[in-house]
């Protein structure tokens, strides 16, 4: 079937083709005999054989339509054919997906049921409900687990029960033996707890009384061996006693001693020997330490005494003679001392001459600035109350205008070199503390105040040169808000070098007008020009 309707497509198209090929040969024809006509028509004299001509090419004309229209239908139909053998191609590749679809289906169903199977079988063995889900398996684990846990534990507890029953069995019966060995004394009343509190605490006095006696045992045997050594060092000493008077041939102990004694008074005679003699030979030659010895060899202790009493008065004589000196010394000292002063009392004098001198020409100088201060003071005063209150007023206009209401004055004291500026709230703020976008503010606002004061009669042109530096862009607005309104009564020439600076007051300024000067260029020499 399909070969067949490709066949017939075929032939639809070779059939166009041979329309298509003939239509155009008949065109060449028409367009031949067209010329022909047009040619012989004039040689006609009659019109006849121009309607026969005219009706000729009607007729091909419409010849032509009919086999333009017969293809348009042969394409129509070839196109449809095309789409009905695409619809017929889809139509099978869907058939062929369906019946695959339909064998995985079938597949599916039976995987599942043979699943199906398999859980019911497994629910089986386990004893487990038919009826159980799979999606319910996670919880039924869970509850399997605690339940687990739970008989853990109570096999836990159960071995813990059994152990504790036993030592409750052993307990009973050590104190059953140990009542039977040791009876309730009478008192107890025939109280089981009270006469196991009794024997209790007999029980521990008796532990006490045990440990004080082998407290007791053990401090003798340390007395008996600390006995035994003692004994033991004084056999040792006795022995190297013996050992000793038996080596220095004493007779007895006693007379050991004393030789004992002897030896030792002789080693001090000899430690005090070279001590003296360590004096005596301290800080003095050979031939001096010569001439004491043989001093003390020809004198005796008289005589040495008696010299030694002269060679004191001796040092105490020498001892004045050195204190009159140090006298003498110190008053020649002073004699130099008072000299001295009286030389330079005289040099001194000369300096103070000059320093006086120094000093009259300061306080001229000091008279002369004291006199130019109080005039400049009178001069400011003057110019306060005549002149600044009205500029004041104005800047303060002006500044009030360019802070949008937030500082309201501006103040200058007479007693402080500094401006001042009031806030909205009365404050009193220095200048030193405004921003720097609110100082420039301040000292514009002056400038315009003081331009307006010194041309009062006659408005002079304003010049102003790079003044919005430190203006961000609501400075700017508001100072060119000023700056129009002052146009209406002066000139103003404002120079920058900012392109935004120049739209904002173009912007703000309608009336203004925008000049922009040539760059400068480097010359050869040097020099900038144009």
């Amino acid at each position: 079937m399909a070969a067949a309707r490709e066949a017939e497509r075929r032939a639809r198209r070779q059939a166009g083709e041979s329309l298509r090929q003939l239509l155009g040969q008949s065109e060449a024809e028409a367009e031949a005999a067209a010329a022909l006509d047009r040619k012989t028509a004039g040689a006609l004299a009659d019109g006849g054989g121009a309607s026969e001509a005219g009706a000729a090419g009607e007729l091909r004309l419409r010849l032509r339509d009919e086999v333009y229209g017969e293809l348009d239908r042969l394409g129509e139909a070839e196109a449809e054919q095309g789409r009905h053998a695409e619809r017929q191609a889809r139509r099978e590749a869907l058939a062929r997906e369906l019946a695959g679809a339909e064998g995985e289906l079938a597949e599916t169903e039976a995987a599942i049921r043979a699943v199906r199977a398999d859980w019911s079988a497994w629910l089986a063995a386990r004893k487990l409900p038919p009826q159980l889900q799979p999606s319910a398996l996670p919880g039924l684990g869970q509850l399997a687990e605690q339940a687990l846990q739970q008989l853990r534990q109570r096999a836990r507890l159960a071995a813990r029960a059994d152990a504790l029953r036993a030592e409750r069995d052993a307990f009973e019966a050590e104190a059953a033996a140990l009542l039977a060995a040791c009876p309730p004394v009478a008192h107890s009343g025939g109280d089981a707890a009270l006469a196991v509190k009794l024997l209790h605490r007999e029980a521990r006095e008796q532990q006490d009384k045990a440990a004080a006696a082998r407290g007791l045992d053990e401090r003798l045997r340390q007395a008996a061996s600390a006995e035994a050594a003692a004994l033991s060092a004084l056999e040792a000493a006795e022995s190297v006693v013996a050992v000793a008077v038996q080596a220095a041939g004493a007779g007895s102990e006693d007379a050991y001693a004393l030789r004992l004694e002897a030896d030792e008074r002789r080693r001090s005679l000899r430690r005090e020997r070279s001590e003296a003699e360590l004096r005596l030979s301290a800080g003095r030659g050979e031939d001096e330490l010569k001439v004491l010895l043989d001093l003390l060899a020809a004198h005796d202790e008289g005589k040495l005494a008696m010299l030694a009493e002269e060679a004191r008065e001796a040092v105490v004589a020498c001892e004045a003679e050195r204190a009159e000196a140090l006298d003498a010394r110190g008053r020649l000292s002073e004699q130099l001392e008072r000299l001295g002063r009286e030389a330079e009392t005289e040099e001194t004098s000369y300096e103070l001459e000059e320093l006086q001198a120094e000093l009259e020409r300061l306080a001229e100088r000091y008279t002369l600035l004291a006199a130019t201060a109080e005039l400049i003071r009178r001069t400011r005063v003057a110019f306060e109350e005549e002149r600044q209150p009205a500029v004041l007023r104005q800047a303060s206009a002006y500044f009030a205008e360019l802070t949008e209401g937030r500082y309201t004055r501006i103040a200058v004291p007479g007693d402080m070199p500094d401006l001042l500026a009031e806030t909205a709230d009365r404050r009193i703020v220095a200048s030193a503390f405004l921003s720097r976008g609110t100082q420039e503010q301040l000292y514009l606002s002056l400038r315009l105040a003081l331009a307006g004061a010194a041309s009062r009669e006659q408005a002079l042109p304003l010049l102003l040169d790079d003044l919005f530096v430190h203006y961000d862009e609501n400075r700017l607005k508001r100072c060119v808000n000023v700056l129009n309104e002052l146009s209406r009564t002066r000139q103003i020439l404002l120079f920058t070098c900012h392109r935004h600076v120049a739209d904002a007051l173009a912007e703000g300024m309608p009336g203004s007008g925008l000049l922009k000067l040539p760059e400068l260029t480097a010359r050869p020499d040097g020099r900038n020009g144009n």
